[in-house]
């Protein structure tokens, strides 16, 4: 591409050159033949003082024009030296304005219009990206600031339980299983946070490398939703499981358990108390009838196409549709209550969608009148 700018400008630079040169030629011929047709009107005579200046320009004629043109060809050419000179610094300053943050509009010389409007291309996807880094840098440094906040309270309250079955020695034992249980649940909480802390620094630090291995994931699934039932119970969560048998996917298991993992505790995290939940794994193309529950997939979400589908749904506060984009974008919460038994670092959907874009699928959510759907294709 660079290549083919560079001759579009030599070439239209030499188009230039020809014509000024052409006019050139033509306005000397011109002029030339005017004096001849003017001088021919005189009778001059040898001893006349114009005869002695225009006999020699008459007797070299044809070398005047020819070193006329000479000396216009190098003035031409000169000059379209310092003009490629001028582009070319051009060039270089708006890709230095570019890179420096300078917002000013790319303006360069004629020869370079397609130049231009590729520099001004540039300037625009360059400014989305800086600006795509610098909402996700406040975002993340948003979230430092509350989860270091969120660190402190469980940690105050980890040592204030502590600090009183220490100096209180004559608890009850009610008490004291109460103070310790506490003290136990907030230090789980504490150590949430720090795996969330140090989530953060791999996703920004390490790229993800995946060890692929052949694996049921219908068994794998299976096994991944029986740590969660516990959760699902305490907060009354009525869960439907429908997973077709010995699916087989190459994948990395931990990093798939990680995307599962996620998409679970989002649904325990923000689902409504008491409400019902659908969680489905099937084969694309091993499927010919919706089913007939109110959780069934929308036609519209199902494919052709051959592959593995994972859908999960549960009921919650509706996601706007302008935010179900981002809501796979690092360091993103929808919570700005920031409840700390809610959300966590908005890192992990994520990180869900690089290990599943990795794997060659996809993830999106969809989400109304309470409805909130995530849909894994791999």
């Amino acid at each position: 591409m660079i290549h083919q700018n560079r001759d579009k400008v030599f070439r239209r630079l030499l188009l230039k050159s020809f014509y000024v040169v052409t006019i050139c030629f033509l306005i000397i011929i011109t002029v030339f033949l005017i004096a001849v047709h003017i001088c021919n009107q005189y009778i001059w005579k040898p001893e006349d003082i114009g005869y002695k200046l225009l006999k020699p320009i008459d007797n070299h004629k044809a070398e005047i024009i020819l070193f006329l043109m000479f000396i216009g060809a190098v003035l031409i050419t000169v000059y379209n030296c310092w003009r490629f000179a001028e582009g070319s610094e051009a060039i270089v300053d708006s890709i230095e304005g570019i890179y420096s943050g300078n917002s000013k509009e790319v303006v360069l010389p004629d020869e370079y219009r397609e130049v231009q409007e590729k520099l001004k291309l540039l300037q625009y996807e360059y400014e989305l990206r800086m600006k795509a880094v610098h909402e996700a840098n406040q975002r993340k440094n948003d979230m430092i600031m509350y989860m270091a906040h969120d660190l402190k309270t469980p940690l105050t309250s980890v040592i204030g339980y502590l600090e009183l079955l220490h100096m209180e020695k004559d608890l009850p034992p009610e008490a004291k299983d109460k103070y310790a249980e506490i003290a136990y649940s907030k230090s789980i909480r504490l150590e949430e946070l720090m795996n969330e802390f140090f989530d953060i620094t791999r996703y920004n630090f390490t790229q993800i490398i995946l060890h692929k291995e052949s694996v049921n994931l219908s068994i794998m699934l299976e096994q991944i939703l029986v740590e969660f039932y516990p959760q699902f119970y305490e907060k009354k969560l009525e869960v439907t499981v429908d997973i077709e048998k010995d699916i087989l996917f190459t994948c990395d298991v931990d990093k798939m358990e990680r995307v599962f993992d996620n998409l679970f505790k989002n649904i325990i995290n923000y689902s409504y108390a008491e409400t019902d939940v659908l969680i489905e794994l099937f084969r694309v193309d091993g499927r010919d009838n919706e089913s007939e529950d109110a959780f069934a997939v929308d036609e519209n979400n199902k494919s052709n196409n051959s592959g593995i589908r994972l859908v999960t749904k549960n009921f919650g506060k509706t996601i706007p549709k302008e935010m179900q984009e981002h809501i796979f974008e690092q360091f993103f919460r929808m919570d700005s209550s920031r409840s700390t038994s809610v959300g966590g670092s908005g890192i992990g959907l994520a990180v869900s969608k690089e290990i599943v874009e990795l794997h060659g699928g996809t993830i999106r959510c969809e989400s109304e009148n309470n409805e909130i759907v995530f849909i894994v294709d791999l």
